[in-house]
């Protein structure tokens, strides 16, 4: 899976990042890799994505946790940026972890 498949997980979360910076709270990115490339969530619902992670067995995952994103004076749509590119930068980390 390329870093493209963010795509529409950002596009997604982008209300709740909208929401968040309202509220002043801080955006946690993670990058998240899979052992196995059926895991990775891409366009199907997220109950569908659950289930499917649910039937594979013996998969590795690598979770990368960066340092929280203030929601401040940034606007939402730099917010958003921001994050899209400390997600690819860790999702990036936990491949490399993963291999």
């Amino acid at each position: 899976m390329g870093i493209i498949r963010l795509v529409p997980v950002v596009q997604r979360l982008f209300r709740e990042w909208r929401n968040a910076h309202r509220a002043g709270a801080q955006i946690v990115p993670m990058g998240v890799a899979y052992g196995d490339p059926a895991a990775y969530y891409t366009d199907d619902s997220f109950m569908a994505h659950m289930k499917r992670i649910a039937g594979l067995r013996g998969m590795r995952v690598v979770v990368e946790i960066g340092e929280p994103l203030a929601a401040d004076e940034t606007s939402s749509v730099e917010l958003k940026d921001q994050a899209r590119e400390r997600v690819e930068q860790l999702v990036a980390k936990a491949r490399a972890r993963l291999s």
